[in-house]
């Protein structure tokens, strides 16, 4: 190979790493006054960026991962009624990140957020109720925070009330409903809303016997 073009070939290899330091310099700049930015706000206590820096702290990336700090700024942020905190708060006592495990602590979050209506919280606290943790374990407070979180589209709760209403826990048992709310859920792409939805097709249980719609 020619000796001119050897050198013309590393000097857009040399242009081309360059150019990628660059642009890495560039971004990692970019974060940093980000983070500083986020940072000043969740001092002044702005609740969302307390929040938002709550994640970036639980998952790592702009900040190294710190679950103690992420359990500092989302407390900061729930103590203000800021709902998201409140169920991330939640997550951070079920699983013992950052702060003890505390499944009562856990509910209480969870309550906080699903009493201000916020679907995911309302999801949570369902789950708590259907297997006690935290709280009691009761089939009716889960049907009907389930409930509350499937009208708001929530595709999970959608598919728990429907196994709810299958089965008769917490609700009359009830094939129509239950079919109905795996339909729901079915048509925000469930996976298990559609595959019981399939069986009761298959079966004619709340709907009528249809092979061809249970085959799909």
């Amino acid at each position: 190979m020619d000796y001119k073009i050897i050198k013309k070939y590393i000097l857009l290899l040399s242009i081309f790493f360059i150019f990628c330091n660059q642009k890495t310099f560039a971004d990692d700049t970019k974060d940093k006054h980000y983070i500083k930015s986020l940072i000043e706000k969740a001092y002044q206590g702005d609740a969302k960026s307390q929040n938002i820096l709550a994640l970036s702290y639980q998952y790592g990336g702009s900040v190294p991962k710190d679950y103690k700090k992420a359990a500092y700024w989302f407390t900061k942020a729930a103590n203000q009624g800021d709902a998201d905190s409140q169920n991330n708060l939640a997550f951070l006592y079920l699983d013992g990140e950052g702060v003890s495990k505390d499944y009562v602590k856990a509910a209480e979050w969870f309550t906080k957020a699903a009493n201000q209506g916020d679907p995911n919280g309302q999801n949570d606290l369902a789950f708590a109720y259907l297997d006690g943790e935290g709280v009691p374990k009761d089939y009716m407070k889960a049907a009907e925070w389930f409930t509350k979180a499937a009208e708001q589209g929530v595709d999970t709760s959608q598919y728990q009330l429907g196994e709810m209403y299958y089965n008769g826990q917490g609700v009359p048992k009830d094939y129509k409903k239950a079919a109905e709310w795996y339909n729901k859920a079915a048509d925000q792409r469930n996976v298990d809303a559609q595959f019981q939805l399939g069986e009761m097709y298959f079966k004619g249980q709340g709907v009528p016997q249809n092979y061809d719609i249970a085959g799909d």
